[in-house]
């Protein structure tokens, strides 16, 4: 599928997944499930299954362990982490691509770029068969600007192995205007 194709579907849900964000928190309940980018288990506050696509896979409304040490776990950090990670569970689930397990990516640039904490600027492109992504960043002082740009394929980059593990790509249009890295 072409990226471009998906911008206006994708567009349309992120406008929806901001102005729906001041409410979503209202609908969490305490349930177990992924954390901290998906390296823990949890009881942590989450939205439920027909809200799924407002979600955050991988973390619950408290974010990630950046995030929490940065951030209290009260309403406005949650409706934050919200507006900070737009309808991520429908770019996992409804605008992601499959990735066959023999794949291999196609990288220029740096795969080990990272806008947290210590933060290494520059750009990474990779190809992974008809699909790539783009990952720029620029460190600005003591903050940084992130751009994400395709499919999350910079992971594959980092470790080619991945693929067999996690043969799914989440569409991706990310800036994040600089941030604190700290």
């Amino acid at each position: 599928m072409n990226w471009f194709l998906l911008l206006p579907l994708w567009f349309s849900t992120n406008v929806l997944a901001y102005i729906l964000a001041p409410a979503l928190p209202a609908f969490a309940s305490l349930r177990l499930g992924a954390t901290d980018n998906g390296n823990a288990v949890g009881i942590e506050p989450r939205l439920p299954d027909w809200l799924s696509w407002f979600m955050t896979p991988d973390n619950s409304l408290l974010g990630d362990a950046t995030y929490k040490e940065l951030n209290d776990s009260g309403y406005w950090s949650q409706v934050r982490w919200l507006w900070r990670n737009p309808a991520v569970g429908f770019e996992s689930n409804m605008l992601s691509c499959y990735i066959p397990p023999h794949s291999m990516p196609v990288v220029h640039g740096d795969p080990s770029i990272r806008d947290g904490y210590p933060a290494k600027a520059g750009y990474c492109f990779v190809k992974l068969n008809s699909y790539w992504s783009l990952t720029y960043i620029k460190q600005i002082a003591s903050r940084c600007l992130y751009v994400s740009l395709g499919w999350q394929l910079k992971t594959y980059a980092e470790d080619p192995s991945r693929v067999k593990k996690e043969p799914i790509a989440r569409y991706a249009l990310t800036i994040r205007f600089p941030t604190f890295y700290r």
